[in-house]
């Protein structure tokens, strides 16, 4: 792992306000942005607090830099391999619309490109050497993303 999880999401917001004070790039602001804002905050937050939740019931670590205790294939894992880092995708869509800079937006693939590159590719492999065909099984029936 190369730097913790959440720093991918929090350094392309940081570089998406650098870029709206260079060059404006506003989204519509008022009450639909607001509760579109919102809505994808609480959805974020509400998936992240799940998906916390299912690793501290399977006595696992959620930290991707601490030992995987258990393969988790359940709740919010059936649905989906990297729960944890779509939360952070969500929460970037939120904070885009809640402070209206469309930088913040358009760098979302970035985001979605950084972690998939560069931890989700590494936590897979990891998995696979941990787990095996059980990981292997996971991995065929689950999306890695949605």
């Amino acid at each position: 792992m190369l730097v913790p999880p959440p720093t991918y999401p929090i350094a392309v917001i940081a570089l998406a306000e650098l870029l709206g004070r260079a060059a404006p790039l506003g989204l519509p602001r008022g009450p639909l942005a607001l509760l579109v804002g919102g809505t994808t905050g609480v959805i974020a937050l509400a998936l992240l607090i799940t998906a916390a939740r299912t690793f501290r019931r399977a006595s696992t670590a959620i930290e991707p830099w601490k030992a995987t205790r258990q393969l988790i294939t359940t709740g919010v894992f059936a649905r989906s391999r990297n729960p944890v880092y779509v939360s952070f995708l969500l929460g970037q869509l939120s904070i885009a619309w809640l402070i209206g800079n469309a930088w913040v937006l358009l760098l979302v693939p970035v985001t979605w490109l950084l972690l998939d590159r560069l931890q989700v590719r590494r936590e897979e492999r990891y998995l696979m050497t941990t787990f095996g065909d059980a990981y292997d099984a996971y991995r065929r029936l689950t999306p890695r993303w949605l």
